[in-house]
């Protein structure tokens, strides 16, 4: 159907979710370097659901340049006469025990990701006295912190030795090519299938995507 995500399972795909498997039961940070368009975002969401985690169970969030400190842990917005808080991405999936997906995380200047350093510690804490908190939240069960960050993104030494890193270059294969197919294509688009083996990990996954789309 038009809602249902088809995800290509290969052997590498499989290493790679043993890795994130035992970073996730550890409570382990972890951030996918690999080029773009290798499917970096896409291996989280589909580990994840595989775990049963719904799309609504799961906070995901694209940054940039210009993404601020507080989007990422909260802010203080005005509501009629006074203000509310409202958390941000990290400190929401933190108090909710929801996994936080967060694209491009070396795309913000340092001084805006080094509010993640507490809670990405081991242990973890967050403490936020803008919101006139006397003491530090308490992790709900269920949070944790996965990232993407393309292979030439620069992050500060602080935040990547927070980190356990996994760089990923998914390499086209006969069997993703043949599971592609078996799984998701009619046989009229079998022969496009030919182009994939001699295209780059990048190449495929893009060409993946397409092919998903007109299937």
């Amino acid at each position: 159907g038009k809602g249902r995500r088809t995800y290509v399972v290969t052997a590498e795909v499989k290493r790679v979710w043993q890795l994130l498997f035992r970073c996730f039961h550890a409570n382990q940070p972890v951030v996918l370097v690999g080029p773009p368009g290798v499917g970096k975002t896409e291996i989280l969401l589909a580990f994840l659901q595989r775990l049963g985690y719904r799309s609504d169970q799961i906070i995901e969030a694209t940054l940039t340049a210009q993404t601020t400190k507080e989007q990422l842990l909260g802010m203080c917005l005005p509501k009629g006469k006074g203000f509310q808080w409202v958390d941000g991405y990290v400190s929401e999936g933190y108090t909710k025990g929801m996994p936080v997906i967060l694209n491009n995380l070396s795309a913000p200047p340092a001084v805006v990701t080094e509010g993640l350093n507490s809670v990405l510690e081991n242990p973890s804490t967050l403490f936020l006295p803008q919101n006139q908190e006397k003491g530090p939240r308490t992790m709900a069960q269920g949070f944790w912190f996965a990232a993407t960050v393309d292979l030439h993104g620069v992050m500060s030494n602080a935040l990547r030795n927070r980190l356990v890193m996994m760089y990923l270059m998914l390499k086209p294969s006969t069997e993703a090519i043949s599971m592609l197919g078996n799984s998701c294509l009619g046989a009229t688009c079998q022969s496009a299938l030919s182009i994939l083996m001699g295209a780059s990990p990048c190449e495929f996954w893009q060409q993946v995507r397409y092919l998903r789309c007109v299937a």
